[in-house]
């Protein structure tokens, strides 16, 4: 018992002390690669500094977590947890009896997590060649967590706290961008909801997925049906008064929802349709925001903002209101990209960002939409087109709900569109 407790004390003074000494933590180790570490040839497997990395990022977090955890020492027990590996560089190769010397510094501390900055030298011993060879570098992010898996809260770093390396503060300081940069495509890969910030860094992988995201909402199997409506059926009362005064159905048209898309406040509208166009002037047609004006009769205004290349545009778009009594127009800034797939489809998508070109204005409501669009696709004929919209919208900025009744007053809402443009296309 008195044993333990004088460890306890020594404990929660090393605690104390580590505290005392809120710096960046950095330190050294060294690795000799033995030949259960190397291939066939002799070099050293990748994964395997990949390990030696993450190892020496865990001791490294563990001494800062001591220093920056932000409510003291917790009642359990710390743990690291590596979340992400980032910009993991193999610059040479390294082999057989090299000594490995791994030299990492903690760049930054954020809320919960830190970045660790490892890079790895290797010195040829065996051939007598002490001169180091710069063979990788990476960033890693580690998360602090308490006994029951939860995150812990950390001091964020500050840049008085970088020491006397002048490297250190530039270091803190670029830790940030490459912080928001992951945020940002943590986003661009995940399902939520809300605009992306345009980053010109990364326009082509926000644009790439983008397109992703209209396939997988389109390929979801979950849909409510809303309407069935084959060509030369009767059209509802309210839709054939504006069908240019037919009544009846001028192409095969299916409407449906899916409610509380990826369990997210989000309403995702279908609408498949079937017309004798092919698929390439379907494409000509769909892709200009300038032409949409000819077929949608929602929209009210729609501009280039900026053009991002061939295939993507920054665009503005104001559309009266979905269910008629919403008051002020709801308007987008978008990001829109189209492609041409190698089996002769198209992909048109739009999504929400948020970019300086196009400040919300007090005369709309701002909606937003994860990435919504056209997926175009040649009938087996070869003769036509098969096409699918979808649009995946925050709910509660329009006004409405994730219930039946509420998709199929969006849904019937967007009709009139559709209808245009299929009188357009015919």
């Amino acid at each position: 018992q008195f044993g333990s407790t004088s460890a306890a004390r020594t404990s929660r003074r090393s605690w104390v002390g580590a505290r005392a000494q809120e710096t960046l933590q950095s330190m050294d180790t060294t690795q000799l690669v033995l030949p259960h570490h190397a291939n066939h040839h002799g070099n050293t497997f990748g994964g395997q500094i990949m390990a030696w990395m993450a190892e020496f990022a865990s001791i490294l977090s563990s001494r800062q977590a001591k220093a920056s955890l932000a409510g003291g020492r917790p009642a359990g027990a710390v743990q690291v947890h590596i979340e992400a590996i980032d910009a993991l560089h193999f610059i040479s190769p390294s082999k057989t009896g090299d000594r490995i010397s791994l030299h990492g510094h903690v760049t930054r501390v954020f809320g919960t997590s830190m970045e660790v900055e490892i890079s790895v030298r290797a010195y040829d011993v065996a051939g007598g060649q002490e001169s180091a060879r710069h063979i990788n570098n990476g960033f890693l992010v580690v998360q602090v967590l308490g006994g029951d898996g939860q995150p812990l809260a950390l001091r964020p770093s500050r840049a008085d706290m970088t020491g006397d390396d002048p490297e250190s503060r530039p270091r803190h300081e670029a830790a940030a961008s490459r912080e928001a940069v992951r945020a940002l495509r943590r986003q661009m890969g995940s399902l939520q909801a809300g605009a992306m910030t345009w980053s010109e860094d990364l326009k082509e992988e926000m644009c790439i997925c983008n397109l992703w995201g209209v396939l997988r909402i389109s390929h979801v199997d979950e849909w409510h049906e809303l309407a069935a409506m084959p060509r030369g059926s009767p059209l509802p009362a309210p839709l054939a008064a504006l069908n240019a005064g037919s009544d009846v159905s001028p192409a095969d048209i299916a409407l449906s929802a899916n409610l509380c898309t990826w369990g997210l406040p989000l309403l995702s509208i279908r609408g498949c349709l079937s017309v004798d166009t092919p698929p390439p002037l379907v494409f000509e047609l769909l892709k200009s925001p300038e032409r949409r004006a000819a077929w949608d009769v929602l929209l009210k205004e729609g501009r280039l903002v900026r053009q991002i290349g061939p295939d993507n545009a920054i665009v503005h778009e104001v559309f009266e209101p979905l269910s008629g009594d919403l008051g002020r127009p709801h308007d987008y800034a978008l990001i829109s990209s189209w492609r041409c797939e190698s089996d002769g489809s198209y992909v048109i998508a739009s999504r929400s960002i948020v970019v300086e070109e196009v400040p919300p204005s007090p005369q709309y409501q701002r909606g937003e939409v994860l990435p919504s669009g056209w997926w175009i696709q040649p009938q087996t004929d070869g003769t036509g087109s098969e096409l699918t919209y979808v649009i995946q919208m925050r709910a509660e900025l329009l006004g409405v709900g994730t219930d039946i009744a509420s998709a199929r007053k969006v849904a019937f809402s967007l009709m009139p569109s559709l209808l245009g443009l299929v009188r357009l296309l015919q």
